[in-house]
């Protein structure tokens, strides 16, 4: 008798242990996204050689995390491996080719930058475990906090004024970037935490496509799904207002995917998207015009006809040094040399330009690999969440286009996070099946 009362309160304090072990992993899960929007508004600070941004301090505290699963290799899954294994190649290959980089100090700081990324998207998979409930929980995480993006980002627009403006360093370069917005489009573009429109288009994208994997998946409450439906179309208004090109052809690969795999997708999902997309694409757009009497055929044009000039020359540039210096690159910084002190604007340039054949190889190969498992998990199984990170794989790459940096905005690794954790789930065991710890 006593040791059965003894196993029952021991068992008693396990279940409790578990769930206050569970509870702090959705808490840490949320502060983490929490992080991640939250540090792209304050510029960095620089001592010496190395750029300091709040969301550095995830990767540094990353490090342990890293060596203890670098040392647990086969514990860990394919994906992580892969993951792992081009983040390693992309900061060797920097680490080597920084000493022959004309600016070494803007090299240190590309790495810095990269490093950074990939410790975003290992920490993710690593906080979600192989648990789909904290695959749920950061999905969730991600989908409310775009959402209040989304709604300051609209509250930008409608007042004509950014709201966190006063956090950069140079308050003047913000407010030409309203007077030249004005000027070109009529309205002003909102940009909310990120430095610049095309940033946060692409955090727009990223935040709809993750809104809408939640909405579809049926296992979060009535109410946490409307919102996510909500937020899906509340994000792709701002990316109508970011007059993004790089967002707009993502948008559209995430929903060709979307159509393309809908295996399962039950009519009612149907309806709900065909009317976010009809509403945020075409009747926004007008009523948005008759309040502010924007006249959208001249922004039509001004879009479409924006010059491209500079960033071919960019491209030119860049592809006459990738022939010189195709096996181990130019170096990180090179960019100083190369392009006067400009940006790639395109992150697959930036990373053979700077790293060489081989880094650019194992990077395609990455997103690659992540799209087609997404894939094959969208068709065997018709996962909602498999089929939006399908499409939000393929978009990465137009997204990739778009800012003059990339790999600087934390969301853009987040997504690979996502794939990496949601792939890791699907090769432990299936979905339906995890525990809800």
């Amino acid at each position: 008798m006593a040791t059965k009362l003894i196993h029952s309160i021991a068992s008693a304090h396990g279940i409790s242990a578990a769930r206050q072990i569970g509870s702090l992993a959705h808490i840490g899960i949320w502060a983490f996204i929490a992080a991640i929007f939250i540090s792209s508004a304050w510029s960095p600070f620089a001592i010496g050689p190395i750029a300091f941004f709040p969301v550095r301090l995830i990767a540094i505290i990353a490090i342990p995390l890293l060596l203890v699963h670098a040392l647990s290799w086969r514990g860990l899954s394919l994906s992580m491996q892969v993951l792992m294994t081009v983040g390693a190649v992309i900061l060797l290959s920097g680490a080597v080719s920084l000493a022959w980089s004309p600016d070494q100090i803007l090299g240190l700081r590309t790495i810095g930058i990269l490093y950074t990324g990939f410790a975003i998207a290992v920490v993710a998979p690593l906080l979600i475990g192989r648990q789909r409930s904290r695959f749920l929980s950061m999905g969730t995480a991600i989908a409310v906090i775009s959402l209040i993006v989304g709604i300051l980002g609209l509250y930008e627009s409608v007042t004509g004024q950014y709201i966190i403006g006063f956090l950069d360093t140079d308050q003047r370069i913000i407010n030409g970037q309203i007077e030249r917005f004005q000027r070109n489009l009529g309205v002003l573009s909102p940009m909310v935490l990120s430095g610049n429109w095309n940033n946060h288009a692409g955090i727009c994208v990223i935040g709809a496509t993750i809104s809408l994997g939640v909405a579809l998946s049926g296992e979060t409450s009535r109410m946490l799904r409307i919102t996510c439906w909500i937020g899906t179309g509340v994000l792709l208004a701002n990316v109508a207002l970011c007059a993004s090109r790089a967002a707009y052809i993502g948008t559209m690969v995430v929903g060709i995917c979307l159509i393309m795999v809908r295996r399962r997708m039950v009519s009612s999902d149907r309806i709900r998207m065909a009317a976010i997309l009809v509403v945020t694409g075409l009747i926004f757009p007008f009523i948005y015009a008759l309040y502010f009497g924007v006249d959208l055929e001249q922004i039509a044009m001004k879009v479409l006809s924006k010059d491209v000039s500079i960033r071919m020359t960019y491209a030119q540039l860049s592809l006459s040094t990738i022939c010189d210096n195709y096996l181990m690159g130019a170096g990180p910084g090179a960019s100083s040399e190369i392009l006067s002190g400009g940006n790639y604007h395109h992150h697959f340039i930036q990373i053979i330009t700077e790293h060489g054949i081989i880094p650019f190889i194992a990077v395609i190969g990455l997103h690659c690999f992540l799209i087609f498992r997404c894939l094959r998990i969208a068709k065997s199984t018709g996962d909602p969440f498999a089929i939006c990170l399908f499409g939000l794989g393929c978009a990465l790459f137009p997204l990739s286009v778009g800012p003059s940096m990339i790999a600087i905005e934390p969301t853009f690794w987040l997504a690979i996070g996502m794939q990496v954790a949601f792939i890791s789930l699907r090769e432990s065991q299936p979905l339906h099946t995890q525990s809800s710890v």
